[in-house]
């Protein structure tokens, strides 16, 4: 489970002030992950993984309210923040030298409620053990 809590501040302009609310959500996360392990005959390692995770985020509602430059007029949104989203990830790791591995992982995001979207994701990098 992980717990967030957000605090924008508001600003304005010439024509009016914006105020954000605080959104306190709660997220919680099932996966799953598989790894093969190798090594070479020169004591080299490698490793390669799957990952499934399904991630929820509990209903919380944020409003921002917007006002004239007196502040007066107020007017205001209420946001309905949370929903179920799937996710899926390769990746691979190869010792290049005793101390030094480089890696690279991808991953796809898509919702799995009501909502509709998708992402893609990425990395690579090396990895230094001081």
């Amino acid at each position: 489970m992980i717990y967030q809590w957000i605090t924008l501040s508001g600003g304005s302009d010439q024509f009016g002030s914006v105020k954000y609310g605080d959104a306190h959500s709660w997220t919680g996360r099932l996966g799953a992950r598989v790894t093969k392990d190798w090594t070479s005959e020169t004591g080299k390692k490698a490793t390669v993984w799957a990952r499934a995770n399904v991630w929820h985020s509990f209903d919380s509602d944020v409003r921002t309210t917007f006002t004239s430059t007196d502040g007066t007029n107020a007017t205001g949104l209420k946001t309905k923040l949370g929903g179920t989203t799937g996710q899926v990830g390769l990746g691979i790791a190869g010792q290049l030298s005793p101390r030094l591995t480089a890696y690279a992982s991808g991953d796809f995001n898509f919702a799995m409620d009501n909502g509709n979207g998708h992402s893609l994701g990425g990395r690579v990098g090396l990895r230094y053990e001081f």
